[in-house]
C-alpha cells in the first residue's frame, strides 16, 4: 500500500512553514467560495465586481476571433455554450475570484435556462463592448460555415476565411 503523498507536508519540507500555511488558506477558501456560488445565485447576488467591461456578441460576428484578441491582449474571458443560468454563474464568479488578469464577462448567447436572473447579476457599472456585423454577412458566414452536411458546395461567396473544399 502506498500512502498518499500530502501537497501541504510537501511544501513545509521544500519551502517552509509560511508558504505551507498559504497553501493552506487558499485551499480551504476555495472551498469555501465553491460552496458559497449557489448560495450567493440562488439569493440573487451580484457577481463581483472585478470586471472592467461586458463583452456582447452574437453568433457569426467574429466573436471567436475577438475572443482570441482579447486573450492575447491579457483579458481573462469566459465562454458558455448551452449552460444554465447557475452553471455560467458559478464559472464567472470562479474566474474572477481566482483570475489574475483583467477580467471581462462575455455573453453571446439569450436563450438559455435562468437568462433573466443571471443576467441580473451582472450589474456592475462598466463600458460593454458590443460587437455588431451586418445582417447580410451573418447570413453568408452561417451558410458557409464548415459544418457537416450533404451539400459540399459553397453557396453564398465572400468574406470569411472558412470554405468548404
Amino acid at each position: 500500500m502506498s500512502k498518499t503523498k500530502s501537497k501541504t507536508k510537501e511544501i513545509f519540507k521544500n519551502q517552509g512553514l509560511l508558504p505551507a500555511l498559504k497553501y493552506q488558506y487558499h485551499k480551504i477558501k476555495y472551498k469555501i467560495q465553491y460552496k458559497m456560488v449557489s448560495i450567493l445565485y440562488f439569493t440573487n447576488r451580484a457577481l463581483p465586481h472585478k470586471y472592467h467591461f461586458v463583452y456582447l456578441s452574437s453568433h457569426a460576428t467574429g466573436h471567436n476571433a475577438m475572443k482570441i484578441f482579447l486573450e492575447k491582449c491579457g483579458v481573462s474571458t469566459n465562454w458558455h455554450f448551452r449552460q444554465t443560468g447557475y452553471e455560467r454563474y458559478e464559472s464567472i464568479y470562479n474566474m474572477l475570484i481566482n483570475s489574475s488578469l483583467y477580467p471581462a464577462i462575455m455573453q453571446a448567447e439569450c436563450d438559455f435556462e435562468d437568462y433573466e436572473k443571471f443576467m441580473r447579476t451582472i450589474d456592475a457599472k462598466v463600458p460593454a463592448l458590443v460587437l455588431v456585423r451586418d445582417p447580410i454577412s451573418i447570413l453568408k458566414s452561417c451558410v458557409n460555415f464548415p459544418y457537416q452536411r450533404e451539400c459540399k458546395e459553397e453557396v453564398i461567396r465572400g468574406g470569411g476565411g472558412y470554405r468548404i473544399p
